[in-house]
């Protein structure tokens, strides 16, 4: 067995008889008006003509989605394109938070060639609508933050001048009773007050 005879061999794509494969441009349309736009893709090009044969230009078909049902567009697509479909929509469906059981019946609906009916039983959502609650309550979520931090920042000072008040009023001599009688506090709270004075 001669092992040499496979590496002197040509790559295919450097042989004489090798030819690309035809290559067939197909747009696929979901707009309900006519087609309009040039079918030459040298009339696309600006200037194409002043260019000549060095401009590449082939002509491509157009597909109406809506002259076909869903059902007809997924018959005759290639089941690896299918799969395509079927775990693009099932990531989609993951992303959208929809219960894994029911992603993976519509995604195995598409497999299936039931398209026609892959969201007839999902319930209604307003991405848009979503997003704009999402952002109202993050929004609120952040002003009720922002107030509870104002509202803490707000009792801090005032504790804090309320300890100032008694410190100035333990100078003078009071007791701990008179200071409650005086600030209309409870005693209890007057005590909690000195005894933080008495650890700073």
């Amino acid at each position: 067995m001669n092992l040499n005879v496979s590496r002197q061999q040509k790559p295919v794509s450097k042989r004489k008889y090798f030819r690309y494969p035809p290559i067939l441009p197909i747009v696929y349309y979901e707009g309900k008006d006519s087609w309009t736009a040039d079918m030459h893709l040298r009339d696309r090009i600006w200037n194409g003509a002043a260019f000549g044969s060095y401009i590449l230009d082939f002509v491509y078909e157009v597909v109406r989605n809506q002259d076909y049902t869903n059902a007809e567009l997924l018959e005759n697509t290639t089941p690896s394109i299918r799969r395509i479909i079927r775990d693009t929509l099932y990531s989609l469906l993951m992303k959208i938070n929809v219960p894994v059981e029911e992603a993976n019946r519509y995604a195995e609906s598409v497999e299936e060639c039931r398209m026609g009916y892959l969201f007839e039983n999902i319930e209604k959502m307003d991405i848009q609508a979503e997003r704009r609650n999402t952002a109202q309550v993050r929004t609120e979520a952040e002003m009720a933050k922002q107030e509870a931090e104002a509202a803490r920042q707000e009792a801090e000072a005032a504790k804090q001048k309320l300890i100032s008040l008694v410190e100035r009023k333990l100078a003078k001599g009071q007791t701990e009773e008179q200071i409650a009688e005086d600030l209309f506090e409870p005693v209890e709270y007057i005590r909690e007050l000195l005894d933080k004075i008495k650890s700073c």
